[in-house]
């Protein structure tokens, strides 16, 4: 969607990766993709700064072994083969103040402010210099932050030299903490047209038998959602592929990041509450259905509403879905919409680091 240019800019970029949390998230994986992608193709060098060990790669996959089993690893390895899309820099947290020799340092995308688990010291780039730190898109994943947490974020948040937030949530967390104004941007991976992710999406080894409906759910998956799936795919002749941890399956150890485009891409309906699971969708231009999460977190809907709001498709709701429009998808109005943030975003990012 860009062309390419001359490398005007070293940018290292401070997300959550494998090596933080240890996590095996799509959308976590496909937004740390995305910001690559878009970096580079304004004029950086850009790396994921990672405060941790390169050998901790080989103790992770081990441990997985010992304590979760063979298929757990075989879901470790598909998803250490998608990160070969990007390029790491592996540091000691202590040693990061010598690292000088980025021009910028972009915090973000993902979930690195969320005060329930995220939101330390290094998410913010705080071991560089102030006028080094671009937040973008950036998340809180939460409406509020704790009365106990206030002061160090607002520390954090007024030092950084230029903010982009992904949810209008987090602009007003951030305005009521700073009393800055800062920009909500779409999600990086909505920077990305079909045809890019086409490009990085594989298909499954695992034999996939007719149409299917896809279901991806981060939340608990309550009796009457279930039933209502499951008499959807009866009454249209189709079955289920389940993406679930809490249910894991072969499709949920064999799909990794580049599998996740693909059967979205080739599934008859996506029934999700996770946000990358509505982007991908969207993008990807299938018809799908968002539920409301159910379990006992803290709300983390505020960037499903920003992301309906923004591509006025707030239709996909479940309380809205019925009958034949389940399978209906009005997008002719999303290019326009994307084109227009697309150019937002990019213009928020070249002004930030001086490129334009």
């Amino acid at each position: 969607m860009l062309k390419g240019c001359v490398i005007l800019r070293n940018v290292g970029v401070v997300t959550i990766t494998a090596m933080n949390n240890f996590i095996n998230n799509y959308g976590n994986r496909l937004q740390n993709y995305a910001v690559h992608y878009i970096a580079s193709l304004i004029g950086t060098d850009v790396k994921n700064y990672v405060n941790y060990k390169f050998d901790i790669k080989l103790k992770m996959f081990v441990n997985i072994i010992m304590h979760k089993g063979v298929n757990a690893a075989k879901r470790y390895v598909i998803f250490n083969h998608f990160d070969k899309n990007v390029k790491n820099n592996y540091v000691y947290q202590q040693e990061t103040k010598k690292e000088c020799k980025y021009n910028y340092f972009i915090c973000g995308s993902d979930q690195i402010w969320n005060p329930e688990y995220e939101g330390k010291p290094f998410m913010f780039a705080t071991f560089a210099p102030p006028e080094k730190r671009i937040a973008y898109a950036a998340s809180f994943g939460v409406s509020e932050i704790p009365e106990h947490k206030k002061e160090i974020y607002t520390k954090y948040l007024s030092e950084m030299k230029a903010i982009s937030v992904r949810e209008e949530a987090g602009a007003k967390i951030v305005k009521e903490l700073t009393g800055r104004d800062v920009p909500v941007l779409i999600d990086p991976t909505l920077m990305l047209d079909k045809e890019d992710w086409q490009k990085v999406s594989k298909k499954p080894k695992y034999k996939i038998d007719g149409k299917y409906i896809l279901t991806y759910f981060l939340g608990e998956i309550s009796e009457k959602r279930n039933n209502y799936i499951e008499n959807v795919a009866k009454n249209n002749g189709l079955q289920i592929i389940r993406l679930e941890a809490s249910n894991p399956n072969k499709y949920w150890y064999g799909t990794g990041p580049a599998e996740f485009i693909w059967l979205i891409e080739h599934c008859s309906l996506m029934c999700t509450d996770s946000f990358h699971g509505s982007v991908f969708s969207v993008l990807m231009d299938v018809p799908f259905i968002v539920f409301e999460r159910e379990d006992e977190l803290k709300s983390m809907s505020s960037r499903i509403d920003t992301l309906l709001s923004t591509l006025k498709l707030e239709d996909r709701r479940f309380d809205n879905q019925n009958g034949e429009e389940i399978f209906k998808k009005e997008y002719a109005h999303i290019p326009e919409i994307l084109k227009t943030e697309r150019d937002k975003a990019i213009h928020f990012l070249k002004n930030a680091m001086e490129l334009e």
